[in-house]
């Protein structure tokens, strides 16, 4: 009985709410969805599907604005007010939404990624297969041969990282390091 349920001491009280995703809004393509990412100002959202990149309105209408080198597995995305980073393990590509502007990035110390996150304007990835990660210039998706470091604690890969705090948690495969930007040149 759900009255029983929620009248139930020491239980709290119980909410029900609608599921999301039963409205069909858009349909790309018949394949895997890869990532998702809502760009600032929530009037754009990037969605990744196969190997196209869409652009999607607030009127869920869908433009193709790029094309990965992959068509599968996990895609990173994070922006820094200005271009967004896209990772696919192999590469990493540049969006900028103002200019409509896609491309494959082919600078810094190495090209390919599987996460990208933000930190003070910094957009962060690793390099797969590594203890090797790198940033951007601030506030830009241009990476210097300098913006790179290694997860270096402990012998294990880097898997992923993520910002938490404006801290960089820089995952390995059984170890973790935690960096934080002190405000130094070169990276």
């Amino acid at each position: 009985d759900p009255k029983t349920m929620l009248d139930a001491p020491g239980r709290g009280i119980i909410a029900l709410y609608p599921t999301p995703g039963l409205v069909v809004r858009a349909e790309l393509f018949s394949a895997e969805a890869r990532a998702v990412h809502t760009l600032p100002g929530n009037t754009l959202m990037l969605a990744v599907v196969g190997d196209t990149i869409y652009s999607i309105t607030t009127a869920f209408a869908a433009t193709a604005v790029g094309t990965l080198s992959t068509s599968a597995g996990a895609v990173s995305i994070a922006d820094n007010g200005v271009d967004a980073m896209i990772a696919d393990g192999a590469n990493r590509y540049t969006y900028t939404w103002t200019t409509g502007t896609f491309a494959a990035s082919t600078d810094g110390a190495f090209t390919g990624a599987s996460s990208v996150d933000i930190v003070d304007n910094y957009l962060v990835y690793n390099r797969p297969g590594t203890q090797q990660w790198g940033c951007t210039n601030a506030l830009s998706p241009a990476s210097s041969a300098l913006n790179v470091a290694s997860k270096d604690g402990s012998s294990d890969n880097l898997v992923a990282l993520i910002v938490v705090n404006r801290q960089v948690f820089l995952m390995g495969e059984l170890t973790y390091e935690v960096w934080t930007d002190a405000g130094a040149f070169p990276f």
